[in-house]
């Protein structure tokens, strides 16, 4: 081995970890948002295997005006091993005149 390779070979032997990429997904909703699409029943189940399907590391739930339940996160992240992040959804109305008190 020359000297540079063995420089280089010590140089990653004492280097920091490399970066790595990581598949994330920042807008989801869970069964407690008034938007969620899916099965409340089989929540868990079907975004385990969404989740699983698309090698996330990284999953956030946006709920509208409250953040997702934490049982629920935990179970995610229990199931998949990524990290389940709580998020908020807000909604900002400039037109808010006019508009019912509901959607304000």
């Amino acid at each position: 081995m020359t000297k540079i390779e063995e420089f280089r070979r010590q140089l990653r032997a004492n280097s920091t970890p490399r970066a790595s990429w990581h598949k994330i997904d920042l807008h989801n909703h869970s069964p407690a948002s008034h938007d969620f699409q899916g099965s409340k029943a089989t929540a868990i189940a079907d975004f385990v295997k969404k989740i699983n399907e698309c090698r996330l590391s990284v999953v956030m739930f946006t709920d509208h005006e409250h953040l997702p339940e934490e049982a629920f996160l935990q179970a995610i992240s229990k199931e998949t091993g990524a990290l389940a992040l709580a998020g908020l959804e807000v909604n900002v109305f400039v037109d808010a005149f006019g508009k019912p008190s509901e959607k304000i």
